[in-house]
């Protein structure tokens, strides 16, 4: 997991208590050397603490002195302004955007080696037990073996073609994937051209569990 460090700044001998932040001397050279250091990633995330009397900015750097380096060129720092009040390596272990850029290419690779008719690839993307709905015949096939015998069935009828176009989480922690359809058969000829939206359930980075949904209109 990625390391960052936390750093907390306080305000310095020379900060004006009657003042605010945007008011002290020297905020806009001060606010473009910060923005400055955002724009090239060494600050991640940053902003002041609860009554503003600290801030805490998240680094992306190789050590403390190198923070406390090029912290030191802030005009804040050099007018007494703000000061360092204390530096400290943080250990990312859980990160919702990371979370679900995976759980995205998890399904966008799926999506891939069906279209392939990959079967070896799109089972691995699934869990052992997984739940899949049988979008030919109805119901829910039941494991691997199952996803691939009914995959099997489905292509000797038929050729679909799906493309996601949307993956978002929804309010009960599940992906759900709108997507677009177009089943041909084997001929060439278009049965249908639709959109679809499939709801999945994750667990432990493997597909548990896929529903078929109709469209909200």
């Amino acid at each position: 997991m990625p390391t960052y460090f936390t750093v907390r700044r306080r305000r310095g001998p020379a900060w004006n208590a009657g003042l605010t932040m945007r008011e002290q001397v020297g905020w806009g050279a001060h606010a473009a050397f910060m923005n400055a250091l955002a724009a090239e990633g060494f600050v991640v995330l940053g902003g002041p603490l609860g009554d503003r009397a600290e801030t805490l900015l998240v680094a992306d750097a190789t050590s403390e002195d190198a923070i406390a380096k090029r912290l030191a060129n802030d005009p804040w720092t050099l007018t007494g302004l703000l000061e360092i009040g204390g530096i400290e390596p943080w250990t990312i272990l859980l990160d919702r955007d990371a979370a679900a850029a995976n759980d995205q290419a998890l399904l966008a690779r799926v999506y891939r080696a069906f279209n392939a008719r990959d079967v070896a690839a799109a089972l691995a993307t699934m869990h052992p037990d997984v739940e899949w709905a049988n979008g030919l015949e109805g119901g829910i096939v039941r494991g691997r073996d199952a996803v691939r015998d009914y995959w099997a069935r489905q292509w000797r009828l038929i050729d679909p073609h799906v493309e996601p176009r949307r993956i978002r989480a929804d309010d009960r922690g599940r992906v759900v994937v709108e997507a677009h359809q177009v089943i041909r058969d084997l001929a060439g000829r278009v049965v249908k051209d639709q959109n679809v939206v499939h709801v999945y359930e994750l667990e432990g980075g493997r597909i548990r569990r896929m529903e078929i949904r109709q469209p909200s209109r």
